[in-house]
């Protein structure tokens, strides 16, 4: 069975160009298989029934997931008493917890609890059997009854869990429209300057349903700069959709212009717009991004 499933909720602002690419391509792929739900048990004797009784009533409410030390991470779940959980991340406007509505995000599981047991049914109607532990306000799930496998926290609907940060990012990818939403598990946007040799590197981005990455290679400030091949400068989209993933990047022959109206240290924000055409490699599809515009926080 699948032992890999995770989330990332430790709120860290994606610093390495290769990271940013990593989480680009397989951050959304994560989240739909696993963000809510436990990674099979390796236990083959797990009873495969499924829920269909009563929750423990001191698991009914919202729990954060932390990191290894206890902090709030930028994700979570709402329990309910028939069994029903739903995912949980920031209100990025507001700085507080809330329900995510929109796909891929919309995953249910049921579960019900029998003494200090979990039992899961996942999406993909398998069912899988966890051990879980309560002290006060802090909760473990663990595999086995003895692998740690998510810490969680009691918070209140609403709670305030992060600062409130404004941010836009936009664009039309062949003729569909993309507007960031702010209720996300994750900080969704990124803008960082990384010293590459004796030049320096601006990555940009924004990873949601779709999600866009761009490198300028020796930003020298405020300008436009071409998007053509990595190495150089680059634009990349992604697209998840159900199952799919569509890919696609700037190349030789497909290209496009970032331009970078400020990048205000002082007051850590990063303005500008883009347009781009990006190339599925090995496929003739194409998506023309046009109109993209951007006011987002520097992250590093």
């Amino acid at each position: 069975m699948d032992t890999g499933r995770t989330i990332i909720a430790d709120g860290s602002m994606y610093p390495h160009i290769g990271r940013i690419l990593s989480i680009s391509c397989i951050v959304f792929t994560a989240i739909v298989i696993g963000a809510l739900l436990p990674a099979c048990s390796d236990d083959e004797n797990a009873p495969l029934v499924p829920p269909s009784g009563p929750v423990d009533s001191r698991l009914v409410g919202d729990w954060a997931f932390c990191n290894d030390d206890w902090s709030y991470g930028y994700s979570g779940t709402r329990i309910g008493a028939d069994g029903l959980i739903t995912w949980l991340g920031i209100d990025w406007s507001t700085g507080k917890s809330c329900v995510l509505t929109y796909s891929p995000y919309n995953v249910y599981a049921e579960i019900e609890t029998r003494d200090n047991l979990l039992v899961y049914k996942q999406v993909d109607r398998a069912y899988d059997t966890l051990t879980w532990t309560l002290n006060g306000d802090r909760l473990e799930w663990l595999l086995s009854g003895l692998l740690p496998y998510r810490k969680l926290r009691r918070i209140e609907p609403g709670q305030q869990l992060a600062t409130a940060t404004s941010m836009q990012f936009s664009a039309t990818v062949s003729g569909i429209p993309f507007e960031l939403k702010t209720q996300a598990p994750m900080f969704p946007v990124f803008a960082s300057m990384e010293q590459c040799g004796t030049v320096q590197d601006l990555s940009i981005g924004c990873m949601q349903d779709w999600s866009f990455t761009f490198v300028v290679h020796d930003y020298t400030g405020p300008g436009s700069y071409p998007l053509t091949i990595q190495g150089v400068s680059w634009g990349r989209v992604n697209q998840i959709d159900g199952d799919m993933i569509w890919a696609g990047q700037t190349d030789s022959t497909h290209t496009g212009t970032i331009t970078i109206t400020s990048f205000d240290q002082t007051l850590k924000r990063c303005t500008g717009t883009f347009e781009f055409d990006a190339a599925a490699s090995g496929t003739p599809d194409v998506m023309e991004v046009r109109n993209g515009s951007f006011d987002i926080p520097i992250t590093r």
